[in-house]
């Protein structure tokens, strides 16, 4: 499986650098009610976690990153928000 950077305006939609982080949060609280719920949108949304490299992917499309409360927060509207998250398409 080759992977290629996608074009610009495909990562602009995946990418907010105008948010809020989460920032330090209790392991407990990460793993115990965010990572779930992330998990259950993205499985929505047709992408599955793939244990084996550590990334979502729904078989076109792979999230490359670590998702981290680093990486996650909110904007003005009160909507969850990725940030520095690289998205790859595969060929």
């Amino acid at each position: 499986m080759k992977i290629r950077k996608v074009k610009k305006q495909l990562k602009k939609r995946f990418i907010d650098k105008k948010i809020t982080l989460f920032g330090d949060m209790p392991v407990v609280t990460w793993v115990n009610n965010i990572k779930p719920t992330l998990d259950f949108k993205f499985s929505m949304l047709g992408f599955h976690y793939d244990n084996s490299n550590g990334t979502y992917t729904n078989g076109v499309l792979v999230i490359k990153s670590i998702i981290t409360p680093w990486h996650i927060g909110y904007n003005k509207n009160g909507d969850v928000k990725f940030r520095d998250i690289k998205i790859c398409k595969v060929r």
